[in-house]
């Protein structure tokens, strides 16, 4: 599932701490795994998404604190999926 959020003030400050971003959701009995999660941002400046860390410089792309987004600025995020039962 994922979700798009646009900035619409002059300025927001966010943080974000978010799970199942490295290691996926794990299946059991033979399933597969689910979806690993993500949260990545699209500057008002740029016509691509990116991690927090490619356009913040932040050192975890799911943990991070007081990042400034600006109007125009994009968020989209992904939740993870559950993983598979069996076959």
């Amino acid at each position: 599932y994922a979700r798009q959020l646009r900035v619409c003030a002059p300025e927001l400050r966010a943080s974000c701490f978010i799970e199942k971003e490295k290691i996926a959701p794990w299946g059991l009995f033979g399933g597969k795994e689910g979806k690993r999660s993500s949260v990545l941002v699209r500057r008002r400046t740029s016509d691509r998404f990116e991690t927090f860390p490619q356009a913040f410089q932040t050192r975890c792309n799911g943990k991070f604190s007081d990042v400034y987004l600006e109007e125009g600025d994009v968020v989209r995020l992904e939740t993870s999926g559950g993983g598979g039962y069996g076959d």
